[in-house]
């Protein structure tokens, strides 16, 4: 974990980290008030490097839908290195010159996929 902030407040030290199942996993506990918003952002670098097989990379990421929580609006910015070039985005993402931008309303668990491929022409 790189940096989580609630609002303008610093929490990387609050978030919780573990590996299970071959999965990542990040949590942070905190209150939001009735009828009050929050903002939580998390930063983070994959910690191994993204293993191509014949040409091509796979990219997932869950994001589970707390209890208790209803319609939150979620952005899952994806930033990648010059030599992946997006093939295919689940579900369907915005593209800018190395980022990916999903947007969704996280009213049940998401599944965020992407598949790369190698630009040979660019150096890794």
């Amino acid at each position: 974990m790189e940096k989580a902030q609630d609002g303008e407040k610093i929490i990387t030290e609050s978030v919780k980290s573990e590996i299970s199942s071959d999965k990542q996993i990040f949590a942070v506990q905190f209150e939001v008030g009735v009828g009050q918003k929050k903002e939580v952002t998390f930063e983070y670098s994959l910690p191994t490097v993204i293993v191509f097989d014949q040409n091509k990379a796979e990219y997932q990421l869950a994001v589970q839908k707390q209890p208790g929580t209803e319609n939150d609006k979620l952005t899952v910015n994806l930033s990648f290195p010059s030599y992946m070039v997006p093939q295919l985005a689940q579900p369907k993402a915005k593209m800018s010159e190395q980022n990916l931008k999903f947007e969704a309303q996280l009213s049940s668990d998401r599944n965020f996929q992407v598949t790369f491929a190698k630009d040979e022409k660019v150096g890794s």
